[in-house]
C-alpha cells in the first residue's frame, strides 16, 4: 500500500477516506482503506477540512439544511439582533422549534423589546488558500477514485509527475505560493434533481473537465488541460490538476455560454425556491 499523497508504504492506513468530509452530507463518496495514511488522513482533518468546515458560510449552510457532524451535532446559526450587540448562535430545532443562544445582558434587552428583527447573514467565507487546498485534495481524490480498479491507476495517480506540484500543494502548501479556484454559484442550495416523484436534494457532485485543443505545442503535440470540477450546495469550484492558472476554465466558459461542465445535458437542477431548471450559471 501506498499513500497517494505522501506515496510513504511504511505508514499506517487504518481509515476509509472520505472525499468530501461527512459534515458535508457525504457517506459514500470515500476511498477505502489503504489510499491515503493516517497521518496524512489526519493532516487533511485537523489542518485542512476543520477550518474549511468552521467558516461562518458552512456552518450557516450547514445548520440551515441540517447537517450533522460525524458526532451527530448540527451547528448553530450565527444570528445579529440589531440593537443586542454581538454574534449569538440560533439552534434549528427538526420539530420546528428553534433555541436561541443569548448571554443574560442579551436575554434582558431582548425580554424589554416589544418587536425586533432577527438577521441571518450568509457568514464569512473559507479562506483563499484553505479553500483551494481542499478542492486539490478533493482532486485528487476523485481521480483516484475513478481510476483505482484499472490496470496502472498507480502509475496514472502516484508516479505521475504532474501531479506532483498539486499533491505537494495540497498536503503540504508550498509556502505562500496559491493555486486559483475558480468559484460561483450555478444553482441554489435548495435546488434538487427530481426523480419520477422522488425530490434529491444536490449536497455534492463532482466530474473532470478535458477542454479542446487549443493550439500545438513546439513539438507538434496539442495543448490542452484538465479541470476538476465540484459543485458542494451549489458553489462550484474548479481546478486545473496541470498547473497553478484557470485561464483555460474561463476561455471554456465563454464558448460553452457559462453552462457548468456539471450540466451539459438533462436533467438540471430545480430550484426550489424560483422553479426554474439551471442550464447555464
Amino acid at each position: 500500500m501506498r499513500c497517494i499523497f505522501c506515496k510513504q508504504t511504511a505508514k499506517k492506513f487504518s481509515s476509509v477516506e472520505h472525499i468530501i468530509p461527512e459534515s458535508l452530507g457525504n457517506k459514500n463518496f470515500v476511498l477505502p482503506k489503504g489510499f491515503v495514511c493516517d497521518s496524512c488522513n489526519n493532516y487533511f482533518s485537523s489542518k485542512i477540512e476543520k477550518p474549511f468546515l468552521e467558516t461562518g458560510f458552512l456552518q450557516n449552510l450547514r445548520a440551515r439544511n441540517f447537517i450533522q457532524s460525524k458526532k451527530g451535532r448540527i451547528p448553530p446559526h450565527q444570528v445579529l439582533l440589531p440593537h443586542i450587540d454581538g454574534i449569538h448562535g440560533l439552534h434549528f430545532g427538526l420539530s420546528g422549534t428553534h433555541k436561541l443562544d443569548l448571554s443574560v445582558s442579551a436575554a434582558r434587552s431582548l425580554f424589554k423589546m416589544k418587536e425586533g428583527t432577527l438577521i441571518l447573514p450568509p457568514g464569512s467565507i473559507p479562506e483563499k488558500r484553505i479553500t483551494s487546498r481542499f478542492v486539490a485534495k478533493a482532486a485528487i481524490e476523485s481521480l483516484t477514485h475513478r481510476l483505482m480498479g484499472t490496470h496502472g491507476w498507480q502509475e496514472a495517480v502516484i508516479d505521475d509527475p504532474q501531479l506532483d506540484p498539486l499533491r505537494e500543494y495540497a498536503r503540504y502548501g508550498n509556502g505562500e505560493k496559491y493555486w486559483p479556484v475558480h468559484i460561483r454559484r450555478i444553482y441554489s442550495e435548495n435546488a434538487y434533481i427530481l426523480d419520477g416523484e422522488e425530490r434529491y436534494l444536490i449536497t455534492h457532485e463532482s466530474d473532470f473537465l478535458f477542454t479542446s485543443p487549443e493550439s500545438r505545442l513546439p513539438d507538434g503535440s496539442i495543448s490542452s488541460e484538465v479541470y476538476f470540477i465540484i459543485a458542494l450546495f451549489g458553489v462550484e469550484f474548479s481546478i486545473n490538476l496541470g498547473g497553478p492558472e484557470i485561464d483555460g476554465y474561463l476561455k471554456w466558459l465563454q464558448k460553452n455560454n457559462s453552462k457548468s461542465p456539471l450540466y451539459q445535458k438533462p436533467p438540471f437542477p430545480i430550484d426550489d425556491i424560483q422553479g426554474v431548471k439551471y442550464p447555464f450559471s
